[in-house]
């Protein structure tokens, strides 16, 4: 039995620290699974806050119905990671989940258009145009979206889960459906249903453009009036300018105190550190 495996799984370390060469058989991933299962009945402190035992042991035996003969160290953590996301306090993630699910090769094509929701819907912007999208590669968006909340956190309110399958679209389609040079995506248009074709964009092509498109992401603050919740994201204290920084948090919890917000949620999950 592939114990390592599961020290991993429990101290939420990173995918690129497993061996991505290990293979399991069906045996032992079965009982690892097992084991994985047992572990969090037994170490959790609170396995059943949102999840009965009755469904984590369907969890856990549909998980091990769908096996394939063999599969990689790598793609059994994803497994498992996103059937078992939900199950948790409200403290303690099992395991905390990464973006992406799982490492994206150079190689990779990823969806091309930055989205956004409003109202259940999605959309994209292609050159001046905004246009509501209603499949990608004939698969219902409402589909694509609903296997995207499995991700995130179960308490997390409707807005913050919108907000995260925004900004990451990108990581989570991939993750979740692999590479595509090209997308066919079928639009809304008035009364119509129109199908255009678009190319991917080649991950190495979005890191190049990340350093001028991606300046502001090191932190940023949103505000989601409707559930009173703020979301401040800290991606860095390795700060080029520590004096805008600080005039941004004064800023954020103004915002925050002006809109009454009762609620704040800190994301610092892709914060790596920083000097002094």
């Amino acid at each position: 039995m592939s114990i390592a495996i599961f020290t991993l799984l429990l101290n939420n370390l990173a995918f690129s620290q497993i061996n991505e060469e290990l293979t399991l058989s069906k045996e032992q991933a079965t009982e690892d699974i097992q084991y994985y299962f047992e572990t969090i009945k037994n170490v959790h402190p609170s396995p059943f806050y949102y999840s009965s035992e009755r469904l984590l042991d369907s969890i856990s035996y549909n998980i091990i119905t769908k096996l394939s003969d063999s599969l990689t160290a790598v793609d059994l953590m994803k497994l498992l990671e996103y059937q078992t996301n939900n199950i948790f306090d409200g403290h303690t993630g099992i395991p905390l989940y990464s973006y992406p699910l799982k490492v994206i090769p150079e190689n990779s094509f990823l969806f091309p258009f930055e989205i956004y929701i409003e109202k259940e819907k999605v959309y994209f912007k292609n050159m001046d145009s905004i246009q509501q999208i209603c499949k990608i590669n004939n698969t219902n968006i409402s589909e694509i979206t609903n296997e995207m909340r499995k991700l995130l956190k179960a308490d997390f309110p409707k807005s913050v889960r919108g907000y995260y399958i925004k900004e990451y679209f990108k990581q989570f389609y991939h993750s979740l459906y692999g590479s595509y040079e090209t997308f066919v995506i079928d639009c809304a248009d008035t009364e119509h249903i129109n199908t255009v074709s678009f190319k991917g964009v080649k991950k190495q092509e979005l890191e190049d453009n990340s350093d001028t498109q991606d300046k502001d992401k090191d932190y940023s603050l949103e505000i989601f009036l409707e559930d009173s919740i703020a979301l401040l994201t800290v991606n860095t204290f390795k700060l080029e300018n520590e004096t805008v920084f600080k005039k941004f948090l004064c800023e954020s919890f103004y915002s925050i105190s002006k809109s009454k917000i009762p609620t704040l949620f800190i994301d610092i999950r892709e914060n790596s550190g920083g000097v002094r």
